[in-house]
This record gives structure tokens, C-alpha cells and sequence, in this order.
């Protein structure tokens, strides 16, 4: 069973097990985090301040004649405007559900769980989403500061124009650099994100009903939510556990009653 997860054709998403029986199973979606409530400090803190310019002939550095209202929209943007969602994908051959820091760190110290997800299909729903900017593997370099000057030098016209869908454009021209990149320290969680810029500071959500094919119970998570999760979905529910003898995780798919162990 493990190795139906393996490539770059599923992503995985860790969660907590009462994030996942209250509200993602129940629901059918996995909620867009805004900039501010992201883990790296490169992009929930961003730049206190940007550099806005009109680019006109001859005044390049003239401040444009919008430039209270394009800072506040940028400044909306970089607090909650943006909405990412954040998953795991298997390189070079890998599970995208066999990462052991990511079981510690995101699903509870193991006592959580992993949903897989057909990366295709979870795209597709994900690009209908209104001001969806991308679907991306996230790369990783040593630089804290690329990425942010494609989005806080903003060369703009004058006179008046929407603030927001020029933001929007900025984004999905540029937005590579500022939102899908991140510092090699977080390169084991292996990310792809789905993100979106929105005029609103609501939550948005991407609906998982088509995309998610199972769900991954931590080594650690109570026999309960076995019981449970089988009675709520209708995706094969597995539960991970650590081998011993060969040091990684295996698979064993959970049935009513009864419990049939799967190859690694």
C-alpha cells in the first residue's frame, strides 16, 4: 500500500487528529493559512516596508500618484490577503507520508494524522478558487532575502487603476520568487502549496472531496480514532507504524473488526 504513495503524483497533509475529525473530514476542505500565521519568519514578518516607484521617464523614482492606497493594498496582501496551503510531496521516489519530523512537528508527535491527496485533481479545484495565483513545489536556497524584492519593488503608472488586481498581476507574473521560495533550512518538508490572493481577509478553503484518497494514522494515535474515521470516510484509513528490524515506517490498512498488514 505504501507504494501507491510514492512520486510526485500525491501530496500529503499533517494535521492534528481534532483538526481532522472536527473539521476537515466533516467539511470536506483544508482551510488557506494568511502570510502572518505561516512558521517562517521570512514570510509571516516579511519587510516592514516596501519600495513603490512610477517608473516614468525622466522621474523614475517619483512616487506614484496612488501611493497611500497601493501601500495599504500591499500591506493587506502580506497580512492576509495571500492564503497558502501548505502540503508534502514525495522527490526522487519518496513517500510523501514517510517524514518523521513532519509526523512530530504538524500531526501531534505522531498522534495525529497524514490525509494523501491525488496532487492532479487537488490542483484542479484548487486553480476554480477566485484569485488562485499558483500550484507549486516550493525550492529552497540558502538566501533569507530572495524572493522578497520581486513583490516590495513595485514599478507602477499613475493615475488611477484597481489596486487589487494589480497586485494580483504582480503576483502571478513574479510571485515564483516571493511565494514559493524559502530558506534550505525547511527543505526536509519536501513543500507544495497551493496559494491564492483574495480581496477579502476571510478564510478561504479548498474543497477535498475529489482529490483526497486516504488517511494516514500516526504510529502513536489512539485505537479510537480508528473506529471513528472509518465510520466518516470513504477512503481506505491506514495506520502507520514504525518497523524495527528495517528503521522506517510501514502501512497497515484498517477494517472494521479486523486489520491486514501491507507491504512498506
Amino acid at each position: 500500500m505504501g507504494d501507491d504513495f510514492q512520486g510526485e503524483g500525491f501530496v500529503s497533509h499533517f494535521t492534528s487528529m481534532n483538526s481532522l475529525i472536527e473539521f476537515i473530514i466533516p467539511d470536506c476542505r483544508i482551510r488557506f493559512s494568511p502570510l502572518y500565521k505561516l512558521n517562517d519568519p521570512k514570510e509571516s514578518k516579511g519587510e516592514s516596508s516596501m519600495m513603490l516607484y512610477s517608473g516614468v521617464p525622466g522621474d523614475p523614482w517619483r512616487l506614484p500618484d496612488n501611493y497611500d492606497g497601493l501601500y495599504i493594498e500591499h500591506e493587506r496582501a502580506k497580512r492576509s490577503g495571500i492564503k497558502v496551503a501548505c502540503f508534502s510531496i514525495g522527490v526522487d521516489g519518496a513517500s510523501c507520508w514517510r517524514k518523521p519530523r513532519m509526523w512530530a512537528q504538524y500531526a501531534g508527535n505522531s498522534r495525529g494524522a497524514c490525509l494523501i491527496f491525488d496532487k492532479k485533481k487537488l490542483v484542479d479545484v484548487a486553480r476554480k478558487i477566485e484569485g488562485f495565483v499558483g500550484a507549486e513545489q516550493v525550492y529552497y536556497n540558502d538566501s533569507t532575502a530572495e524572493g522578497l524584492c520581486s513583490f516590495t519593488n513595485i514599478s507602477c503608472p499613475q493615475g488611477d487603476f484597481d489596486l487589487y488586481e494589480y497586485v494580483f498581476n504582480k503576483l502571478r507574473d513574479g510571485g515564483d520568487r516571493f511565494l514559493f521560495c524559502k530558506h534550505f533550512d525547511w527543505a526536509s518538508e519536501s513543500e507544495f502549496r497551493v496559494v491564492v490572493y483574495q480581496k477579502t481577509d476571510d478564510y478561504s478553503y479548498l474543497n477535498i472531496c475529489d482529490s483526497l484518497v486516504a488517511v494516514v494514522l500516526g504510529c502513536d494515535a489512539p485505537d479510537i480514532y480508528a473506529d471513528i474515521l472509518l465510520g466518516m470516510c470513504n477512503v481506505p484509513i491506514l495506520k502507520c507504524e514504525w518497523d524495527s528490524e528495517l528503521r522506517c515506517y510501514n502501512l497497515c490498512e484498517l477494517r472494521r473488526n479486523r486489520r491486514r498488514h501491507c507491504a512498506a
